[in-house]
């Protein structure tokens, strides 16, 4: 949620972000993430990130809220995409 924030500028996003429980990426998810980037054909060296991401929301069953939804193109995952502003 933080990357593209202006560092130190933001500190509503920090406060907002601070106030979500953290989910490990255990070994399901990243066996899951690894799973949906061979499925769907995702270069998993630069979607590493993206693919944890989307396994964890997967696997608890949680939308995910954003701005990039180009690199969400999963169709397991539940997107709720933020318009730009």
């Amino acid at each position: 949620m933080l990357t593209g924030a202006n560092p130190g500028g933001d500190q509503w996003a920090r406060e907002l972000t601070d106030s979500f429980p953290s989910l490990p990426v255990d070994q399901a998810t990243a066996d899951l993430a690894a799973e949906l980037g061979w499925r769907h054909r995702m270069n998993l060296a630069g979607k590493t990130v993206d693919l944890c991401i989307a396994a964890t929301a997967i696997r608890h069953g949680l939308v995910l809220v954003t701005l990039n939804t180009r690199d969400f193109s999963i169709p397991e995952l539940t997107l709720y995409p933020v318009p730009a502003s």
